[in-house]
């Protein structure tokens, strides 16, 4: 035991392998773990700031991103890796092609998300 903590929270980041290590004293909860990750971790990063409230709908994407994109490791993407294939292309939308008005500015809008 060091200074009162006893457990020590390991958070990667899995993306460019970055590692944070968290001290904690346990016994720990939830909530506990939850006071130090953002004392930490937020502190350095912060939330997300675009569109907060609306950033789940998008995660999808990120995890679309983040499966196609070749690896530095592999050379080829995760999706490649586990199913053999390419994934398929995402197809750009352009105005008026969508026949409903709050399909054609999902679309539009998930264009505008993925070019930025």
């Amino acid at each position: 035991m060091t200074q009162g903590y006893n457990a020590v929270l390991v958070v990667v980041d899995r993306l460019i392998k970055y590692a944070y290590s968290l001290s904690l004293r346990h016994p720990f909860d939830a909530f506990s773990v939850t006071i130090v990750f953002t004392k930490v971790i937020v502190k350095l990063h912060g939330f997300l700031r675009v569109k907060p409230k609306s950033w789940a709908k998008w995660l999808h994407w990120v995890e679309y991103s983040y499966n196609t994109a070749p690896h530095l490791s592999t050379k080829i993407s995760t999706f490649k890796a586990l199913y053999g294939r390419e994934a398929p292309p995402i197809l750009r939308m352009d105005r008026g092609q969508a026949t409903v008005n709050s399909i054609e500015e999902m679309l539009l809008e998930r264009d505008y998300i993925l070019s930025q």
